[in-house]
């Protein structure tokens, strides 16, 4: 459980950074260490104070706060914050942004009265900041902000659009006027009416020397390394664990440390990846529990997700409603959600074979000839269809949303640096993902109860990848021959999208998928997704799609999609697109989920802040 809260020019600075910190816990009974300087206008805090984390005392002119975890070679990183004051009174802020880890940073200057935040190359967390007419405010959350600013919320029309064209607002923009936030690599500073950003170190390929299969003896040595590093920390410590290879490489590399954790399943039902994430757990010598929730627990999620998340990702997390119950026996949790952005080219541009219907990407780079940055940006994963925004999007103000998007989009790729190859480009876009999104969501769902630590955060592991050429990511054998000297025996078992040998071939990946879904196709095999009600994926997660479609619960959902017409204030969206989306939906004509996701959150932060 971790954050800050910073606030200058307030009457009661202590009492507001108290309260706010309460909030940002979800629990008004705990209080936080609170520092306040002599003129008792400003005050700061954080939530779970730890070594890493500097409050001095009132005669020290700097303060420096940290949320989240800072590693050297060992794990831990000894006298943090002296050495971020020296990096930072010598102007080296590229150096504090390429320090190893997880996090965001906030040095107060008191002499000053300014506040200069740092965060780490991905991004992966952030910090709010807003200047006022007296004053200024920094915060993990927007929702710790204390009722003069929050009060004041007003959305931000392009902020909004981000939001519904990716699933996110990139870079410093978020969905509020007035309030910015930390993006991957940003050195940021805030005084009174005065807010500067500096991007101190963008995303750069570079050119390798290595052969593949050294690259894959460097993958191995690294992830190794990475969890070693994140190993070394007290706490009841549980792995994240599914059938698929991410958490495969995690729990591997803790194995090979001499530390195996026990492994932790969620989801609705029992299923083909869960026995197999069992399996694998087995195979390791490591503990397995299934924790299984249900559909009244998730939907009944929805709004405290929505809550606890600022409305910036869609909810309610598969996760969400079950982390409370997970604490009860586990202090942090081990990760490698976002290996397979990192390492197997997950949205770059792909050939593709086509059998009647079905569509297979291969794994050889398509071709890009003619694509632009906005084909780029379109390609991500969390990217809301553009037929739904045809139909949500007010006709008067389609040609400036779509001019807009654009725009942003160019601007966007033209911020990496990108060795003179755009396929570079589709995995910055996926990067962005991985920490705006997916991993900003795991961190703020998890971190009122719990501590998270994930590998593929891992500044050597970055490196490695942003010297991969992306002919060596789509094929993924860089990735596999690097779990084989992780682990051979872990990459006998299947793996869980195909169910096949992991260790071989993604050929042989793609040629066993064509022979099961011919069985299927002549029934002499069953599809566990065709069974029952058709919530149950086959694997961890649930299908939101037929959800919304065959529950009275989804459907009831849908029912008030036309609400977002006037949720806003901004005048974007189309009551009637709305409700056609619904019917198309309910139907199965067309599948909206990502958009009906989105717009549910957004409803339901609006009702609980009554902007509107």
């Amino acid at each position: 459980m971790q954050g800050l809260f910073l606030i200058s020019g307030t009457a009661d600075a202590h009492r507001t950074v108290q309260s706010s910190l309460s909030r940002m816990s979800a629990s008004e009974q705990l209080s936080f260490p609170v520092r306040t300087n002599e003129r008792k206008s400003a005050a700061f805090g954080v939530i779970n104070a730890d070594t890493q984390t500097h409050l001095p005392p009132l005669q020290d002119r700097f303060s420096v706060l940290v949320d989240g975890e800072i590693y050297d070679e060992t794990g831990l990183k000894a006298d943090l914050a002296a050495y971020i004051l020296k990096l930072h009174l010598q102007k080296r802020h590229t150096d504090i942004c390429s320090l190893n880890g997880s996090f965001a940073i906030c040095l107060y200057d008191h002499e000053e009265n300014t506040a200069h935040l740092y965060s780490d190359r991905l991004g992966t967390r952030t910090l709010y900041a807003v200047s006022f007419k007296n004053g200024f405010a920094v915060s993990s959350r927007v929702n710790a902000f204390p009722t003069e600013i929050a009060s004041q919320l007003v959305m931000d029309e392009e902020g909004i659009m981000e939001l519904f064209t990716n699933s996110k607002p990139f870079g410093n923009r978020t969905i509020w006027k007035g309030i910015s936030k930390l993006s991957g690599g940003d050195y940021l500073q805030i005084s009174t009416d005065r807010l500067l950003v500096q991007k101190t170190r963008p995303l750069c390929w570079s050119t390798t020397s290595l052969s593949q299969e050294q690259m894959s003896e460097a993958i191995a040595e690294a992830v190794n390394r990475a969890a070693r590093r994140r190993l070394n920390a007290p706490g009841r410590a549980r792995l994240f664990m599914s059938g698929g290879l991410d958490s495969r490489t995690v729990l591997a590399a803790t194995r090979n440390a001499g530390k195996i954790l026990p492994c932790l399943s969620v989801g609705m039902q029992e299923n083909d990846e869960i026995r197999l994430a069992e399996k694998v757990s087995n195979q390791a010598g490591a503990g397995f529990h299934f924790h299984r929730t249900d559909i009244d627990q998730l939907v009944g999620s929805m709004s405290a997700y929505s809550k606890a998340t600022d409305c910036l990702f869609p909810g309610p997390s598969n996760l969400f409603g079950t982390y409370r119950d997970i604490s009860e026996t586990t202090d942090w949790v081990f990760s490698g959600h976002g290996l397979d952005v990192l390492f197997r080219g997950i949205l770059l541009p792909k050939r593709s074979l086509k059998l009647g219907r079905s569509v297979t990407a291969l794994p050889s780079l398509g071709n890009i000839e003619g694509t632009t940055p906005a084909d780029v940006l379109f390609s991500a994963k969390t990217q809301i269809p553009g037929y739904s925004r045809s139909l949500f999007v007010q006709p008067s103000r389609q040609p400036k949303w779509e001019e807009y998007i654009r725009e942003r989009s160019h601007s966007l790729c033209h911020s990496f640096e990108l060795n003179g190859r755009l396929e570079n480009a589709y995995d910055a876009i996926a990067l962005e993902s991985l920490c705006h999104y997916t991993t900003n969501s795991d961190y703020y769902a998890m971190s009122p109860h719990m501590d998270f630590r994930n590998i593929s955060h891992d500044s050597e592991l970055l490196d490695l990848y942003l010297s991969m050429p992306p002919e060596w990511r789509i094929g993924k054998s860089v990735m596999i021959r690097a779990m084989q000297k992780l682990a051979p025996d872990l990459m006998e078992l299947p793996d869980a999208n195909t169910m096949y040998r992991a260790a071989a071939s993604p050929w042989s990946h793609i040629g066993y998928s064509y022979y099961r879904a011919a069985m299927r196709k002549i029934r002499l095999q069953s599809d566990p997704r065709r069974n029952g009600d058709g919530l149950d994926t086959g694997g961890s997660w649930m299908s939101w799609s037929n959800f919304f479609r065959r529950t009275e619960k989804g459907k009831a959902f849908l029912a008030v999609l036309p609400e977002l017409e006037n949720a806003t204030g901004l005048g974007l969206f189309h009551a009637s697109g709305l409700e056609k989306i619904a019917e198309e939906h309910t139907s199965g004509r067309r599948d909206h989920t990502k958009f009906i996701m989105q717009a549910l959150t957004v409803l339901q932060w609006t009702r609980e802040k009554d902007i509107a």
